[in-house]
């Protein structure tokens, strides 16, 4: 214990930046590595969505949301289901081959081919057409 320290109070890691070239630094000080900034998104344009602009791209394994075209589940209602991207034709636009998980409320009737549909050539939509794909949403 240094003699400036009282008996019962605790001892204190001194942190300081050191120089590389500092040997004859004591060794019970830590060197503390630069602070570094995150980067910033860039501001989106007028030709493409913000959420497909931010900094995000299609690419092979990555899961998004597929919208099941009205006219193959029979509804009203858009259905949106979970898709893995299996290969990417273009990624500035946003072309993509999906494996897409499905469920039999997704088929007329009683015909159901599995758990599993591929769907080739899907572009990108934000605003979540028939036959798209679109990142999921944040919740």
């Amino acid at each position: 214990m240094p003699d400036t320290m009282k008996p019962n109070e605790p001892e204190t890691e001194v942190e300081v930046e050191l120089d590389k070239d500092d040997k004859d630094a004591p060794v019970d000080e830590v060197a503390k590595p630069p602070k570094s900034k995150k980067a910033k998104a860039p501001a989106p344009t007028a030709s493409q969505p913000l959420s497909y602009q931010a900094e995000q791209s299609p690419s092979v394994g990555r899961i998004v949301h597929f919208c099941i075209p009205k006219a193959m589940h029979g509804g009203d209602d858009p259905v949106h289901r979970p898709a893995i991207v299996s290969n990417v034709r273009n990624a500035k636009k946003g072309i993509v081959d999906l494996h897409v998980f499905v469920t039999k409320d997704d088929y007329p009737g009683n015909y159901h081919p599995g758990p599993l549909m591929t769907a080739d050539k899907v572009g990108y939509s934000e605003s979540e057409e028939d036959g798209t794909w679109h990142w999921p949403e944040r919740v």
